[in-house]
C-alpha cells in the first residue's frame, strides 16, 4: 500500500511540473509578445507605437472632417484639441497589470 502510495504521489508531482513547465513557457511567450509590441524600432504589424501614431493621425482628420461639415475652424490648435478629446486606448495596461499578478 506505502509502494502505491509512493508511485502515485511521484506521478501526481511530475504531472504537477510538466503543467507548471508548459505555463512558463506560455507566460515567456506572452512576454516576448509585449516586448515585440512595444518595441519602437519595428516596422510590422506588432508596433504600438506606430499604432499611436496612426490613431492620433486618424482623431485628427476626424476632427478636420467634423469642423468642414460643421463650417468651423480648421487651424491646427483646434484640431490637435479635438483630437485630444479621444486618446488611445490604454489597451496594454491590462495586459501588463495582468502579467504582473501572475509574476
Amino acid at each position: 500500500r506505502c509502494a502505491d502510495q509512493h508511485e502515485e504521489a511521484s506521478l501526481a508531482i511530475c504531472e504537477f511540473g510538466s503543467r507548471l513547465q508548459h505555463s512558463c513557457n506560455g507566460l515567456a511567450a506572452v512576454k516576448d509578445l509585449q516586448a515585440k509590441i512595444k518595441a519602437s524600432n519595428r516596422t510590422d504589424s506588432y508596433s504600438e507605437p506606430d499604432r499611436q501614431q496612426e490613431w492620433a493621425a486618424v482623431q485628427r482628420l476626424l476632427c478636420v472632417l467634423k469642423n468642414l461639415r460643421d463650417d468651423r475652424s480648421l487651424e491646427r490648435n483646434v484640431t490637435d484639441a479635438c483630437a485630444a478629446e479621444h486618446p488611445y486606448p490604454k489597451t496594454f495596461d491590462y495586459m501588463e497589470e495582468t502579467l504582473a499578478s501572475i509574476e
